[in-house]
C-alpha cells in the first residue's frame, strides 16, 4: 500500500437509508472498521485523526482497508428509531453496514469512546466477525451516582477541542450542530454514554477469545480512571495508559497507529492469537510510543498533579496530588472546598506551596467526581469521611485548609481528629452567626461576590456547580446556615489561622475577629484585594500562612 494513501468519501445504503463513509479506496488484506464516539464523525472531529493513521509510516508494510462510517442520527444520517437508539441497536447497525459494504471475512474494530462500546457490543454478538478490537477511552462503565449534567460538564472539560486549534474547534462544533437535525436520537445516544453497563458484553468476549487492546487517556475526566480499570478487568487484560485525555484519539496520538499496526500483524499471523496483545509489547516499545510502563508511572516529577480515587466505605472519593509519596512528607496539607466547588478550585494554592509537603485537594462526597449518593452527607459525615480516606492513606499529621463550608467541615475534622490536625487555616469561613436565618441576603452576597472574583475564579466555580445538582447545592446551603463553627473554634487544640479577603461580602472582618478572639490558639488576618476565593485569586499570600501551620505542626507533639 502507498504512504499517503487518499481517503475519499462514498455513500453506501444501509436498511434503504445512506450513510457518508470514509475509504481509503484498498481492497487487499485485512478490513479495519472505525466506529466514532458521540458528536465526533469522521466527516469532521474525527477526520485529522484519520487521515494521520493512513498517513503514518508503521502501515506502510501492511496491506489493509480503512472504512469510517458515520452512524444513525450524526452528521444528518438518518436515525434509528427511538425503541433501537441503544448499543444492541447500533451493534447490529453496524453488522448490517458491513453487509452493504461487501466487506468479507473478520475485521479489526476501533473504536473511540462511545464507538468503544459499540465495538465490543458488535464483537459479543457476532465474535466471528470480529479478528481483533482496539477501543480508546471507550464508555460503558455505568457511571453510577453521576448525572447527565455530570456528564455534560466532562464532555465539554475534557472532550471538547482545544480553543487553540481552530480547525479542529470548527470540526468538532460542526458536529454538535448537526444533532440538531435530529435532537431526540441525539439525547437518547447521550444517554448510552451515562447508562451503558457493559459488564456483560465484555465477560462475552473474553469467552469469546477475541483479542482485545484497551487504550485510556490517564487524564481522562470522561472516563474516570477506575473505569478504565474495571473494563480491563472485566475483559482480563491490561489497559495501556497514554498521557492524554478524552481527546487523545481526536488529537492523533501516536499510540493509535502502533495499536492499529500491531493488531494488523496479529490477524496476519497463523497461530492462534493472544486475547491479551498488549501484554506482548515491551517497555521500549511503549516508551517510545508515549504509553505508560508498568512501575515507571509513579517515576514522574513530584511537582506533577495527579487524580486518584479512593473507596470510602459505600462511597468513592475523587482527589487530586501532588509532592512526594506520603511516607516521604512529615506534613501533608490538605483543601477542603466550598459549597458547589471541587478539589481543583485549590490548584493554584497547591501550586503556591513550595515545601516537601504533599498536597492532597479531595471532592467531597456530592461534589465533583466522586460519588453522588442520594442523600445529602451532614457536614459532620463530610469530616469522618474525610478522616477515614487519610487513615487508610496512612496520614499522620495533616494541616487542613477550608473555604468557606469547607471550614465547617475542617473544624468537624479537627474537632473529631485532635492528633491528626496538627493546624488549620480557615479562609473565608462560614456562616456569620448574624446571617444565619438571611438566606436572601445570603444568596444576594454570593452574587455581589462573583463581580468581585478574577475570572479564573468565576470559572472553577461555574465547572464546579454545573457538577452539583440544585438540590444538593440548596441542602448543602441550608446545612451551612444551622451549623455553629463558633461554637466549634474555642475547642480546637491545634494552632488555627483565620483570614478572609477583603473584598470578601460574605464574610465581614468583624465575624472573623469574632471567630479569633474566642480562642488562643486563634489569629485573623485580611489579604488586600481579594475577595471570598482569597486562596485562588492570592495563593502566595495564602500559601505563606499554610508554611506557617507547617512549621507550628511539625513541632507540636503527637497525641
Amino acid at each position: 500500500m502507498k504512504r499517503n494513501s487518499p481517503l475519499r468519501w462514498k455513500r453506501v445504503a444501509v436498511r434503504g437509508y445512506e450513510t457518508h463513509v470514509l475509504d481509503n479506496g484498498n481492497a487487499a488484506g485485512a478490513t479495519v472498521v472505525f466506529i466514532h464516539g458521540f458528536a465526533s464523525t469522521p466527516r469532521h472531529a474525527n477526520r485529522r485523526a484519520l487521515s494521520q493513521l493512513v498517513a503514518n509510516p508503521l502501515l506502510d508494510e501492511h496491506e489493509y482497508r480503512l472504512l469510517a462510517p458515520v452512524l444513525p442520527g450524526f452528521d444528518g444520517v438518518t436515525p434509528l428509531q427511538v425503541g433501537d437508539i441503544s448499543l444492541d441497536g447500533f451493534a447490529h447497525w453496524c453488522l448490517d453496514f458491513l453487509v452493504a459494504a461487501g466487506v468479507e471475512g473478520p475485521v479489526i474494530l476501533v473504536g473511540e469512546s462511545m464507538g468503544g462500546a459499540i465495538a465490543m457490543k458488535v464483537a459479543a454478538l457476532q465474535p466471528s466477525r470480529v479478528a481483533a478490537v482496539a477501543v480508546f477511552n471507550s464508555v460503558g462503565m455505568r457511571m453510577t451516582g453521576r448525572n447527565r449534567m455530570s456528564w455534560v460538564y466532562g464532555v465539554f472539560r475534557s472532550a471538547a477541542p482545544r480553543p487553540w486549534r481552530p480547525g479542529q474547534l470548527y470540526s468538532s462544533l460542526r458536529d454538535v450542530g448537526t444533532l440538531g437535525r435530529h435532537p431526540r436520537a441525539g439525547w437518547h445516544a447521550s444517554a448510552i454514554i451515562v447508562d451503558a453497563d457493559l459488564r456483560p458484553t465484555l465477560q462475552a468476549v473474553k469467552r469469546n477469545g477475541t483479542p482485545v487492546v484497551a487504550v485510556f487517556g490517564r487524564n481522562d475526566r470522561v472516563v474516570l480512571h477506575s473505569s478504565s480499570e474495571m473494563f480491563a478487568s472485566e475483559l482480563g487484560i491490561e489497559p495501556l495508559f497514554i498521557h492524554g485525555d478524552h481527546r487523545s484519539f481526536l488529537e492523533g496520538h501516536p499510540a493509535i497507529a502502533f495499536v492499529v499496526s500491531e493488531l494488523l500483524s496479529l490477524v496476519k499471523k497463523d497461530a492462534t492469537p493472544s486475547t491479551d496483545p498488549a501484554a506482548a509489547i515491551g517497555p521500549d516499545a511503549r516508551r517510545r510510543w508515549g504509553i505508560e510502563v508498568a512501575g515507571e508511572t509513579e517515576v514522574r516529577s513530584a511537582q506533577e498533579w495527579r487524580t486518584e480515587r479512593a473507596v470510602i466505605g459505600e462511597y468513592t472519593l475523587s482527589y487530586r496530588v501532588k509532592g512526594v509519596a506520603l511516607g516521604e512528607s512529615s506534613v501533608v496539607v490538605v483543601g477542603l472546598h466550598g459549597l458547589g466547588m471541587t478539589g481543583n478550585y485549590f490548584t493554584p494554592l497547591g501550586d503556591a506551596i513550595d515545601s516537601g509537603a504533599t498536597v492532597l485537594f479531595p471532592d467531597l462526597v456530592g461534589f465533583g467526581a466522586s460519588s453522588k449518593p442520594v442523600r445529602v452527607l451532614t457536614i459532620r459525615e463530610h469530616a469522618e469521611v474525610v478522616a477515614k480516606w487519610l487513615d487508610d492513606l496512612g496520614v499522620s499529621r495533616v494541616v487542613v485548609v477550608g473555604n468557606s463550608y469547607g471550614c465547617q467541615v475542617a473544624v468537624e475534622l479537627g474537632l473529631m481528629r485532635p492528633e491528626l490536625v496538627g493546624g488549620a487555616l480557615l479562609v473565608g469561613p462560614t456562616t456569620d452567626r448574624r446571617k444565619r436565618q438571611a438566606t436572601i441576603r445570603q444568596s444576594l452576597e454570593l452574587l455581589i461576590d462573583a463581580t468581585r472574583e478574577r475570572p479564573r475564579t468565576i470559572a472553577y466555580a461555574f465547572r464546579g456547580y454545573a457538577r452539583c445538582s440544585p438540590r444538593r447545592a440548596f441542602r448543602t446551603f441550608r446545612q451551612s446556615l444551622d451549623h455553629h463553627i463558633d461554637e466549634i473554634t474555642p475547642r480546637l487544640e491545634m494552632p488555627v489561622r483565620i483570614i478572609r479577603g477583603e473584598r470578601d461580602p460574605i464574610v465581614p472582618q468583624g465575624w472573623v475577629d469574632y471567630l479569633a478572639d474566642l480562642s488562643p490558639n486563634c489569629e485573623s488576618a485580611a489579604i488586600e484585594g481579594a475577595a471570598h476565593g482569597a486562596h485562588m485569586s492570592h495563593p502566595q499570600a495564602v500559601a505563606a500562612v499554610v508554611l506557617e501551620l507547617i512549621a507550628l505542626s511539625v513541632q507540636r507533639p503527637s497525641q
